[in-house]
């Protein structure tokens, strides 16, 4: 950053900031902020010539993006966006409350029987509001800003209403008057486990039950349907977030049920195909390295596959290892 480079003993997160600033810039155009044949060069220029404009090499930039990215790589740290507070959870609230542009409350509102109109988006857009909100939370913990814990009460509230008698919540299905589970890249163990993750992130910080009431019911309801070991959905929790947030809730609750669910899907994983015929990258079904789910997590000897479905698994792993331990 400027500041770095001037000597600057006052240095703080505003600078990683413009460091975050710099690689956006170069992701967008292709090359760097300030070019130069040396480092010093490229030093000079920071310090003395304004900060170039990305969609004069990338026309195509929205405004409002290149905005943002001017800010981040202000010369001066105090013209910088001070925390994500301030810009990132307003800019992702605005987006998905946009029925044109992000359609995520909007479904929900619809599968909540609130509003009129068809489900846009991907499959996966409960997703972004159950982060949001998880997001909040973790903001609220440091400003204990009420109107933020409103809105946080405010998309439950539409939460609760959308889930169904049995626990089950996914607005991708019941928007749309579509089946349960049957076609696995619909994403619905993928949304539900981000919203027990979000639910316990919530009850952690503010005290309340409002979401994690609906959390269990969540839970207690993929419990029902998934241990029963139906070969039929041995594929769905292939993008795993569902044993994180089982473990988050076990940890939230103290109710071991939900550990042993987080187990379950870990064990289960590959079960279908055992030692199977190994496909490099390929549909979920049938077994493939994209899903890591051609052989059994106990039998793995590498690292393959897509890069969330395996963060999500290794991680989900560790978090049951960590609270029910486990040898082998």
């Amino acid at each position: 950053s400027p500041e770095q480079a001037s000597g600057s003993k006052d240095i703080d997160g505003r600078s990683d900031l413009y460091s975050l600033g710099c690689v956006l810039y170069e992701m967008l155009s292709g090359e760097t902020p300030f070019l130069g044949n040396t480092p010093q060069a490229i030093i000079a220029k920071k310090l003395s010539e304004p900060t170039p404009r990305v969609s004069v090499v990338r026309d195509k930039v929205p405004p409002g993006v290149e905005a943002a990215l001017e800010r981040v790589l202000s010369r001066t740290p105090a013209d910088r966006f001070a925390t994500a507070l301030d810009v990132s959870l307003p800019r992702l609230y605005e987006l998905m409350a946009d029925p044109e542009m992000g359609h995520a409350i909007q479904n929900q509102e619809i599968a909540a029987g609130r509003r009129e109109g068809e489900f846009q988006g991907e499959h996966w857009q409960d997703a972004w509001v159950y982060k949001w909100i998880e997001s909040a939370s973790y903001a609220y913990e440091q400003t204990r800003d009420p109107e933020l814990r409103a809105t946080m009460d405010r998309l439950i509230e539409v939460i609760g209403e959308m889930q169904e008698e049995d626990g089950y919540a996914a607005s991708q299905t019941r928007a749309r008057g579509w089946p349960r589970f049957k076609v696995p890249h619909h994403h619905e163990l993928y949304t539900m486990g981000h919203l027990l993750t979000a639910a316990c992130a919530h009850h952690r910080v503010t005290g309340q039950d409002n979401f994690l009431t609906i959390a269990r019911g969540v839970a207690d309801y993929v419990s029902r349907t998934f241990t029963p070991r139906d070969e039929a959905l041995a594929d769905f929790p292939f993008n795993p977030s569902i044993v994180m947030g089982s473990v988050d809730l076990y940890r939230a609750t103290g109710k071991k049920k939900y550990l042993d669910l987080a187990r379950f899907f870990v064990e289960w994983r590959g079960s279908r195909y055992g030692d199977g015929t190994r496909n490099s990258w390929g549909p979920v079904q049938g077994g493939s390295d994209q899903t890591q789910n051609w052989r059994p997590l106990r039998k793995e000897s590498e690292v393959v596959g897509h890069a969330v479905f395996f963060t999500y698994l290794y991680a989900g792993a560790t978090d049951a290892y960590l609270e029910g331990g486990d040898a082998e």
